[in-house]
């Protein structure tokens, strides 16, 4: 089963349905056993194995104690999608601050609307899916930065010259609380200015 077709099959899940399962997960008896038994009957075996996943990976993260590792932030950004996006993006979030414009999340933050192996590409589409999320989750600096600066490059290919810029000056204008809480923002920044010269 492949990744897409694995998170339709979760998309029909409550994350309110993850604090009972992880009661499941966990040792149990008496009455709390026989709610976890009726919990465990209501979810396919996939849909508990991702559960079971999203756990398992965040405790490795946590015995990571703050060092980065892409391919945890990334499982968990993997798992976390078919529950709560913003979740989700946090890992996004955290792989963008270490990986500048990663190809592999950038293609993700697109839905896969705009990525040399998917065909044909849809700039409307990806544009679309960039400045959703960008503006539905400012506090995630770097994947804002990131929508931003990959709507003004899509938009730059396209021949929008104009959206291209707009979309440049937002990670160039980004304030000064988004600046001290991500330090790393300037190369976001430094790559804006750039475009805006060397382009535009």
């Amino acid at each position: 089963m492949n990744r897409r077709n694995f998170l339709q099959l979760l998309g029909s899940m409550s994350i309110l349905a993850l604090s009972p399962v992880r009661a499941l997960l966990s040792s149990m008896g008496g009455a709390q056993q026989s709610a976890a038994v009726h919990i465990k009957d209501s979810f396919t075996p996939e849909q508990l194995d991702a559960l079971q996943k999203i756990r398992y990976f965040e405790a490795q993260l946590q015995q990571q104690q703050g060092r980065f590792s892409w391919y945890l932030h990334n499982e968990l950004r993997h798992y976390w999608g078919a529950f709560s996006e913003e979740k989700s993006l946090a890992h996004a979030n955290a792989i963008l601050e270490h990986s500048v414009m990663d190809a592999y999340i950038m293609n993700t933050l697109t839905d896969w609307h705009y990525a040399p192996e998917e065909q044909p590409c849809q700039p409307d589409l990806a544009l679309e899916s960039l400045q959703r999320r960008a503006k539905n989750y400012p506090e995630l600096y770097y994947m804002g930065a990131a929508c931003w600066l990959r709507a003004g490059e899509i938009s730059n290919a396209i021949g929008e010259t104009i959206l291209a810029r707009g979309y440049y000056k937002r990670v160039i204008d980004l304030n000064e609380k988004s600046k001290h809480q991500a330090s790393q923002l300037w190369i976001y920044q430094h790559m804006a200015q750039a475009q805006l010269v060397a382009k535009l």
